[in-house]
């Protein structure tokens, strides 16, 4: 498990906005986390960013969840806290963003993934779409073909191999090209891309900070095994 610590229960941590410094212990979907909270104010911010990392540090925490749009995160980083890392999870998401975009935008047009090589993540986004839909595009790479007889036999659904430059010509394009290589994203194009809202179960949203990254905090639970996949919803932000 990537986000557990050395010792104690209180292994991640969590970061807020609000009016004071505060640290404290807090249990959210079943996972404890370390909640630091900075003041406002430019002066008390920095003494409190200060004063918080060290304080983090102490207990060992080495990832955190961070509110959204949190411009000082390079502060954390620089220091050796980094936050969630969501792309594992939207891999296995990946199907349904596709789907919950394409409803929020009203699209109704063709559908490709495109992919370097065949992983459980591809497979699986595309039986998911190919469940909704009854064609979707995918290059020819090693495992392609095999997927293709599987499908059709399944469920008679249409997975149809096609060079790069043709699947470009999708409306909707899932990338997992670049995916596994440092640096890079999981990116879905139709004019722009963003990542969804993570929608966990209600006993978790009503128990979780109103600005928390919801990404973070769904890989972070999920990561640690609270929740399972299948218990993550999404939602396009438009």
């Amino acid at each position: 498990m990537p986000y557990h610590g050395v010792r104690g229960d209180f292994l991640l941590g969590m970061v807020l906005d609000g009016s004071d410094f505060s640290l404290e212990e807090r249990t959210i979907g079943g996972c404890g986390f370390c909640v630091l909270t900075l003041p406002q104010g430019e002066l008390r911010r920095q003494v409190a960013l200060r004063r918080g990392v060290r304080a983090l540090q102490k207990r060992q925490v080495r990832c955190c969840v961070f509110p959204d749009d949190f411009s000082e995160q390079r502060y954390f980083l620089n220091k050796g806290i980094h936050g969630v890392d969501a792309q594992p999870l939207l891999r296995k998401k990946a199907g349904q963003w596709v789907v919950a975009e394409r409803q929020a935008r009203e699209l109704a047009g063709s559908v490709a993934v495109s992919c370097d090589r065949m992983t459980e993540d591809v497979a699986n986004a595309v039986r998911f779409l190919l469940g909704k839909m009854m064609c979707v595009s995918l290059p020819p790479i090693r495992g392609a073909e095999e997927l293709q007889r599987e499908i059709r036999r399944d469920s008679g659904a249409v997975l149809r191999l096609l060079p790069a430059p043709r699947l470009a010509e999708a409306e909707t394009l899932l990338d997992f090209s670049f995916s596994a290589l440092e640096g890079q994203e999981l990116t879905l194009r139709f004019g722009e891309s963003e990542l969804p809202r993570f929608l966990l179960p209600e006993d978790v949203e009503q128990n979780a900070p109103h600005d928390t990254h919801s990404a973070q905090l769904a890989a972070a639970l999920w990561e640690m095994g609270r929740i399972e996949t299948a218990m993550i919803g999404l939602k396009s932000r438009i």
